[in-house]
């Protein structure tokens, strides 16, 4: 008897208005999410602000030199109160009406408070976020009572370890909005299958036979692929591996691959051996994604070349990514068809299996191939 293939997710998540409703709740509310790095966060008034599927969201140093998170609303009248990142100083002040709160989210001002009667400034606090730091990286996670990062990370800091993230410095960063489903940006960074078509750059560089993705039983995954000997016929490439040098003290076997780290929902990390990069995937609805990304690199290495192989690195990687959007610019295409209900997943493709499994536990709805019996389901669901 043959086995049954393994399938994906049904098309009709990657366009749902309600199951993007659905995941806001269910996932991006609940989960750890990668919000920056501790170089952001020094001294104390530093803050990095963000919407993560419509929910504003700031982390703080507080006076004490701790980590806060906030709602990055204020109470009174719902303003955003921090933009960006940078430093609020002694205070967070809310730009439209100057409340002003303490580091630690205290309701410190209100301006004209006698016109407020029975109003309580002790109960007005910003609402609290979590926040955690994992070799290096800050998260925060909106739920009440969230798995502890370090069980839901699993092993995210060991895989990230040797590169030592904690002492690197922020050099670049950039964002965009993909015309796409952010599960589609998450599935195709998720397997290598799609290298020898749609990255001929990559297949020079990489050892494909050997690109390998590991799972955990947490919300992680890592793509791992060693580099290759041969030297590329391409100009950039070629001079790229005959110039690289791997960041000091970085051991074998990372000093000669690219791996690629994923952290449920929305996080990807990539690690190569002269820098490390992040990017957030953000869905702004169903059928749009914001991308943040920010690289770094060993404080020590400032001089001529090492500036010249983060641009090579920067230039082929940023063509993968052009490649990338339009690929999956392609399959947001597809799955808009009424033909066409689910996919295959073949075994290069098991880290997608691995992450279309954590969506389908969080709602289960998604197992549902056909779009009325799932949007049924999602409904009861809201109802019980």
């Amino acid at each position: 008897m043959s086995a049954e293939p393994i399938r994906t997710l049904p098309a009709w998540v990657y366009r749902s208005p309600d199951f993007y409703r659905a995941e806001r709740r269910a996932i991006w509310t609940r989960h750890w999410l990668l919000v920056g790095h501790v170089s952001q966060l020094t001294k104390p008034g530093d803050y990095v602000s963000m919407r993560i599927a419509g929910e504003p969201i700031a982390v703080v140093v507080g006076a004490d030199g701790e980590l806060r998170g906030f709602s990055n609303v204020c109470r009174h009248r719902a303003a955003r109160i921090l933009d960006g990142a940078g430093n609020c100083g002694k205070a967070i002040r809310c730009p439209y009406h100057g409340w002003t709160y303490g580091l630690d989210g205290r309701l410190l001002a209100v301006p004209e408070k006698t016109g407020f009667p029975g109003f309580e400034r002790e109960e007005n606090g910003l609402w609290p976020v979590h926040v955690g730091v994992s070799a290096g990286f800050v998260f925060a996670n909106l739920a009440p009572e969230p798995k502890p990062l370090d069980v839901a990370l699993g092993p995210f800091a060991e895989w990230v370890a040797p590169y030592r993230p904690e002492r690197l410095v922020s050099y670049d960063t950039g964002s965009s909005v993909l015309p796409i489903n952010w599960k589609n940006s998450i599935d195709n960074f998720l397997e290598g299958y799609h290298v020898p078509v749609g990255h001929p750059g990559l297949l020079r560089l990489l050892d494909y036979k050997n690109y390998l993705v590991e799972t955990s039983d947490a919300n992680v995954s890592i793509a791992r692929s060693p580099l290759r000997d041969k030297a590329s016929h391409n100009r950039r490439e070629r001079l790229y591996q005959r110039l690289m040098r791997p960041m000091p003290g970085l051991p074998s076997p990372e000093s000669e691959q690219w791996n690629f780290v994923f952290a449920f929902p929305g996080t990807t990390v990539n690690l190569y051996p002269d820098q490390i990069d992040f990017w957030l995937n953000h869905p702004l609805d169903e059928r749009r994604t914001l991308t943040i990304w920010k690289a770094f690199r060993p404080p020590e290495t400032s001089g001529r070349r090492d500036r010249l192989v983060r641009k090579l690195n920067s230039g082929i990687n940023h063509l993968v990514q052009e490649e990338d959007n339009e690929l999956t610019e392609r399959v947001q295409e597809g799955l808009e068809s009424s033909r066409y209900r689910a996919g295959v997943i073949g075994a290069r493709e098991n880290g997608i299996k691995h992450f279309h499994d954590l969506i389908r536990a969080a709602i289960p709805a998604a197992a549902a191939d056909d779009e009325v019996d799932g949007i049924s389901a999602l409904r009861e669901a809201a109802l019980a």
